[in-house]
């Protein structure tokens, strides 16, 4: 495709990379910048604009909205420069609807306004418009909101003005319809003239349309227009500069009597050399299929363009209709009319969620999107986005992927298939959630690199919760990072891994790593069989080996523990399933030869979350642990049991609540292991997020949740994080409920403090390794995490340690100067063997880019 590549941001962008951190104590742990996302946006946006900002006739793109963009948070109006979304003036507040250039002074200069419901403070004024003046944003005319806006010369005066549709009339917005004067809004008409038409009467459609061909453009809208109880014009109505004329033409389309006008646009798309008003939107009083969506006025009289569009699985809103516009696809240039909406077929031709009209027929603007998203309905632009002299057509909505291929709420056609718009920033986070990791050398380099699991099925168009790309590159649910680069694993598990584990089961002395799948066959219902295997190492990408076993239902959790105290562990996997190959073993079982046996602890809940050792009692003899999992936190039964001298057992009295996980841990540092248990966990005093087993009973451990906050404990972890020799342990916590609350908890004199922020969502699991080989461990949790709350996320966030080293020192002599930059220059090009000092920004490669992050470094380290 034609997009820029990375290469084209070497010389000036300086990426975050691994900075040292001066912070006393450090009080709050910064995460690795490069986590976020860094393509395309991680949520919605409100609008999308092509512009014509600083009248050097060159348009450029705008967004406005608030969230992530290109890896960087914002919140107002970002611009496309250079293949990235970058930040356009001081942030704004609210609802935008358009972005445009207008004059709103007379001066004949053009201003980039916003038009919508904004404030330049969270609390502060509500503005209908916000200007540009070069430096700034400037506040127009306090009021409620504007859906749409226009710019034209209405009265042939030669001054072109700007006209708007209200959210609903106020005093300062005093008309359904209004134009810009020099006092502000004034009304397009008398008090009552005006009402909406259609069902939505929050959004009133406008276009600037010359119907009768004298060179002067007239305004349209989607109202009913009536004087004196007369009506004037029903549906649709043009104003000519002087009073409202009817436009609906001597038979109106459907979309006029029995639906709803959601977008217009003009263009010739006959290709007569005549330009036509086109109107799309949806059907409410017709059959499915019976008439189209789209339609055409030539001035005099309206008809439907080509057939209606169908969506192939019926739900509410079936074909419709929710941008028309005219723009180029392809390097054949012209502008063409374009449709986008929910709909995967029109005249039985696959357009799934866009089309384009061409030589009387709808056809398909290359593979389309998922009928799973609504395909491009914040904006369809013809740009030259890479600056090669090329028009390609790029698009906005809410959708995430295209095909295979993740681009998150923007991409760009090429005229042969749909892509990412611009380049990906520096960037090592995943575009979802995971299931588990673990820490394994993939490649028997003898180096460990950080495993990730999760499903390779996207599963909603706001943002999976499972990922499909690490660092930008393809990674269908089984990745591995090595400190600097990810790369997908071969995962043979068409829907996903859900367990991990690395142990040394056949006694080589060599650890491997075993993994649970879902393979996609049904089981019952809306079941599938799951399957485990063991991955054996390679240089070249290593291969799986099937183990016995077609489970039924889901795998969850995986572990290698020697229940009968032979000395040989044994596999046990945990989950929901109670049937393995036909053979009811309830929801746990063990690997016996080819066979697997049942070991169900008993007692209630729904699934087997954790599996651990344990020397409860302290006689010298593990006993296998075992949590049980339940969707209610008031039923009553025990949540932990323990399998010793051949039965279970409860172990002490868990008070109700969820158990997510057990982990055996030296909190304390004095060489002995104590057993903890994680999750939403009720306490007399709180929600505790963690107990602990301590002397023959379960005690209250770690922080306390507000019952309002839903945060559940996931594990401990020991953590050098201020590079003074000495561990600090840390909680990590995550919301198992709606994935949107997380935090990382550190241990201190005081309590439990809060020590990191900047990532939504919830670690699930914490890893600590040097991954990149540069003598410093990092601190590695990945599960639900996000850039910020509400995005997709990142799935994995890293800290490093934020001690007087700095990795900018690759020389280790206290200070970053000259020697260091020798070093560098030493080790340009692509890293290899995984250890790069030098890699400085994490990329796999050294570059300008590391240039820029050891010379924001130069000096001596703090």
């Amino acid at each position: 495709m034609v997009f820029l590549a990375a290469s084209t941001l070497a010389a000036s962008v300086h990426a975050p990379g691994r900075v040292a951190f001066a912070q006393d104590g450090c009080v709050d742990l910064a995460w690795r910048e490069e986590c976020a996302l860094s393509i395309g946006f991680d949520s919605e946006l409100s609008v999308v604009g092509s512009v014509d900002h600083d009248g050097d006739g060159v348009p450029s793109l705008f967004a406005a909205g608030a969230g992530g963009a290109s890896g960087a948070a914002f919140e107002g109006l970002v611009q496309f420069v250079d293949g990235r979304w970058v930040p356009f003036g001081a942030r704004f507040f609210g609802k935008a609807a358009k972005v445009l250039a207008a004059d709103l002074d007379g001066d004949g200069a053009p201003s980039l306004v916003v038009l919508g419901g904004l404030q330049s403070e969270p609390d502060g004024t509500k503005f209908t418009m916000l200007e540009w003046d070069g430096s700034s944003w400037i506040g127009r005319a306090p009021g409620y909101g504007i859906t749409d806006a226009v710019v034209l010369d209405d009265d042939g005066d030669g001054v072109a003005t700007l006209f708007a549709s209200a959210w609903f009339p106020d005093v300062s917005v005093p008309s359904w319809v209004v134009r810009w004067t020099a006092s502000g809004w004034a009304s397009v008409s008398s008090a009552g003239m005006i009402t909406p038409a259609g069902f939505n009467p929050s959004s009133i459609p406008l276009a600037a349309f010359d119907s009768d061909g004298d060179g002067r453009e007239e305004l349209f809208a989607t109202v009913h227009v009536s004087v004196a109880g007369v009506t004037i014009a029903s549906g649709m109505a043009r104003w000519n500069g002087s009073a409202w004329l009817p436009a609906a033409g001597i038979v109106p389309p459907v979309i006029l009597t029995s639906g709803t006008v959601r977008s217009m646009c003009v263009v010739d798309a006959d290709g007569d050399g005549d330009r036509e008003l086109i109107a799309g939107g949806d059907l409410s009083n017709v059959p499915i299929g019976s008439a189209p969506q789209v339609a055409a006025f030539d001035g005099t009289s309206w008809s439907g363009v080509g057939d209606a569009f169908i969506r192939e699985t019926p739900s509410l809103g079936d074909g419709r209709i929710r941008l028309v516009a005219a723009a180029p696809v392809g390097p054949d240039g012209g502008a063409v009319l374009l449709a986008a909406g929910w709909f995967t077929r029109v005249a039985g031709m696959p357009t799934a969620g866009i089309a384009r009209w061409h030589r009387g027929a709808w056809t398909a603007v290359g593979e389309g999107f998922p009928d799973s998203n609504v395909g491009p309905t914040k904006g369809l632009f013809g740009e030259d986005v890479d600056g090669d002299g090329d028009i390609e057509l790029v698009g906005f909505g809410g959708f995430v992927a295209v095909g295979t291929r993740v681009v998150n709420r923007a991409a760009a056609f090429d005229g042969d298939a749909w892509g990412p718009l611009g380049v990906a920033a520096s960037s090592i986070g995943l575009n979802g959630s995971t299931r588990d990791s673990a820490l394994f050398d993939h490649d028997g380099d003898g180096r460990v690199s950080l495993v990730v699991a999760g499903s390779r099925v996207l599963t909603d168009q706001t943002g999976s919760r499972d990922f499909t790309t690490a660092g930008g590159n393809p990674t269908p649910g089984l990745a591995v990072f090595d400190g600097f680069v990810w790369q997908a694993l071969p995962n043979p598990w068409p829907n996903g891994v859900e367990a991990l584990l690395v142990a040394d089961l056949d006694g080589d002395g060599a650890d491997s790593l075993y993994a649970a799948g879902d393979t996609g066959e049904p089981f019952q219902g809306s079941v599938t069989v799951r399957s485990i295997a063991v991955f054996h190492p390679s240089n070249s990408g290593g291969t799986w080996t099937p183990l016995p076993g077609r489970f039924g239902g889901y795998v969850g959790t995986l572990a290698a523990i020697d229940h009968d105290l032979d000395g040989q562990p044994s596999l046990f996997a945990g989950g929901s399933f109670t049937r393995v190959d036909g053979v009811t073993v309830g929801r746990l079982a063990r690997l016996d030869g080819a066979v697997w046996q049942g070991f169900d602890p008993g007692a209630g809940g729904e699934r087997i979350n954790a599996i651990t050792a344990f020397d409860h009692d302290g006689d010298g003899q593990p006993s296998m642990i075992a949590a049980i999992g339940s969707s209610s936190s008031s039923a009553v039964f025990q949540r932990i049991r323990r399998w010793s001298a051949g039965q279970w057992s409860d172990l002490g009295a868990v008070a109700q609540g969820h158990v997510f996980a057990l982990q055996t841990f030296d909190e304390d540092g004095d060489g002995a292991a104590s057993l903890f248990a994680f999750g939403d966990l009720n306490a007399p005093t709180g929600d505790a997020l963690a107990q602990r087993w301590d002397a023959g009973s379960w005690t209250q451990f770690g922080p306390i949740a507000n019952v309002l906050d839903f945060r559940a404990g996931a594990g401990l972890v020991a953590f050098d994080d201020d590079g003074d020799g000495k561990d600090s342990v840390f909680l990590h916590a995550t919301d198992p409920f709606s994935a949107s609350r997380g935090a990382l908890f550190r241990k201190t004199d005081a309590g439990w403090l809060e020590a990191a922020s900047g990532l939504a969502g919830g670690a699930s699991r914490a890893r600590v390794a040097d991954l990149d080989g540069d003598g410093r461990d990092s601190l590695y949790l990945d599960g639900v995490l996000r850039a910020r709350p509400g995005s997709v996320g990142t799935g994995i966030g890293i800290i490093d340690s934020c001690g007087a080293t700095c990795p900018a020192d690759i020389d280790l002599d206290g200070a970053v100067g000259v020697s260091d930059l020798a070093v560098l220059l030493g080790a340009w090009g692509v890293c290899g063997g995984g250890n790069c000092l030098a890699d400085l920004d994490a990329s796999g490669g050294v570059d300008a880019r590391d240039i820029g992050v050891l010379l924001d470094a130069w000096g001596a380290c703090r």
